[in-house]
């Protein structure tokens, strides 16, 4: 449908249940002879906050981990912006100890803040996406 969208269309996933309970649920999978992976789709917000392992706990207690999993998702999205605006331009908000203690620790760094965020979140999409290509888990 759409080129560039938010989240990604399809899924992938290595396990059989999952692939199977997908099936149940109206997606489509494509399998191919040899891949150890299956591709599900259509794929939206709730499929990628949906673990493997919600079909084996009780209703309750799958709901409440996706809740929680969407919590996650929401401060590893708004925390690191959250923090370069208040480091960097809102320093008077932050507690004169911690302040002291995050200028002492930045003294010889040559990066500056944003620019910091930017490549740790840079490094941790290359980590992400080096982990999803080995042969086995890790």
């Amino acid at each position: 449908d759409y080129s560039f969208t938010l989240f990604p269309l399809l899924d992938y996933s290595g396990r059989p249940d999952y692939v199977a309970d997908c099936l149940v649920h109206g997606r489509f999978a494509i399998i191919v002879d040899g891949a150890p992976n299956a591709i599900i789709g259509p794929a939206n917000l709730t499929l990628l906050l949906k673990s493997p392992e919600d079909a084996y706990f009780p209703f309750y207690y799958s709901t409440l981990g996706m809740i929680l999993r969407f919590i996650g998702l929401v401060t590893s999205l708004f925390l690191p912006g959250f923090w370069i605006a208040l480091s960097s331009y809102n320093v008077e908000q932050i507690p004169y100890p911690l302040l002291a203690t995050i200028s002492m620790s930045r003294i010889g760094l040559p990066i500056p803040g944003p620019i910091e965020a930017i490549l740790m979140i840079g490094m941790f999409e290359l980590f992400r996406e080096a982990g999803e290509r080995l042969p086995k888990a890790v």
